[in-house]
């Protein structure tokens, strides 16, 4: 009895190494399955969708998830529905994807529903479709924004090709900031029509013709304010400097009534937030501060240099690109 017992053991141990064996040679025997190490995955291509949605303002609930039917697309399970507003131009999201995908495994299709509207855009790798979204455009929705204004005060800057350059090279609209002198009349003569301007008037004005001062009678203030008027154009903006004696002289009240009656407001220069710090990154910090400060559409004003506004300009392209508003207006 025993004798048969041992056997069967035997033989259930043999049994079970024949079957681990076998099961070695049938994983040793069976093909890999195809997984480049370097293929883009479909988490890495929602990622970076997601990162650039993010930045052109798109909220989170303008985006949902659709399931695909079985007879559908056998490849792909879901697919993203997301709304777009009108004022966000597919062909500048198209261009970014395209070229964060440039030199990869990456290409991305985009087939149009509607001319330059709605479109289905698929992302395939190694030409295996892996990811595909539907933009839609609809009417009813607007990112949120605030407005912004810059003035880039030129006062003291006596290099015209400079001035020329930043005209040409802003990503936005933006206003001159000049003190009325003879220099500043040859900078508007010199950039007629390309631009807009603003004049502050305050105590460093030292050109006589446009000179203002408490010591000074009616008729002669009169003929400044109409010389600074027939110069400068009743299309310019004008500010008083708010910390000038100007402002709070026993003149200030008859100035302001001269330029209003030829509708021209004088607007403090107090409205206007002045980044006028020197470190690069305590700039930065300030004009973030004050844009993130900043309520829906409300409208603020910065002042800045010229190296000061070029220095800035990455975040500016940056908050235009996720639906802020710059304009070379003050209202």
């Amino acid at each position: 009895m025993a004798f048969y017992r041992k056997l069967i053991y035997i033989l259930l141990a043999s049994a079970v190494v024949l079957l681990i064996l076998n099961i070695i040679v049938e994983f040793a025997q069976k093909p890999a399955e195809e997984n480049p190490v370097n293929e883009t995955s479909r988490r890495s291509l929602e990622n970076t969708l997601w990162n650039t949605i993010q930045s052109y303002g798109i909220k989170s609930e303008w985006i949902t998830t659709k399931i695909y039917k079985k007879t559908e697309h056998d490849s792909l399970e879901y697919y993203f529905n997301i709304k777009f507003p009108h004022d966000l131009p597919l062909v500048l999201f198209l261009n970014e994807l395209n070229a964060v995908y440039s030199n990869s495994d990456v290409k991305l299709e985009a087939v149009e529903k509607v001319n330059h509207a709605n479109s289905i855009l698929t992302f395939s790798v190694n030409n295996n479709p892996k990811l595909r979204a539907e933009i839609i455009y609809d009417k009813q929705i607007v990112r949120d924004y605030s407005e912004f204004t810059f003035l880039i005060d030129i006062s003291d800057e006596p290099d015209s090709v400079k001035v020329e350059e930043i005209l040409k090279l802003s990503a936005v609209p933006f206003i001159y900031l000049l003190q009325p002198s003879n220099y500043s009349e040859q900078i508007i003569k010199y950039l007629a029509g390309r631009t807009d301007f603003a004049i502050i008037l305050g105590d460093a004005v030292q050109a006589e013709r446009f000179s203002m001062n408490e010591k000074m009678n009616k008729n002669s203030l009169k003929k400044s304010i109409t010389n600074l008027i027939s110069i400068f154009g009743r299309n310019a903006e004008f500010f008083i400097d708010s910390n000038s004696e100007l402002y709070r002289s026993a003149v200030y009240n008859f100035i302001r009534d001269e330029f209003a009656r030829y509708q021209i407001i004088l607007n403090p220069s107090s409205i206007i937030v002045k980044l006028d710090v020197s470190g690069e990154d305590e700039l930065k910090s300030l004009f973030e501060f004050h844009v993130v400060s900043s309520k829906l559409h409300e409208k603020k004003l910065f002042s800045a240099d010229i190296e000061s506004f070029n220095k800035l300009m990455p975040e500016i392209i940056k908050l235009k690109k996720a639906g802020h508003r710059f304009s070379a207006s003050i209202k």
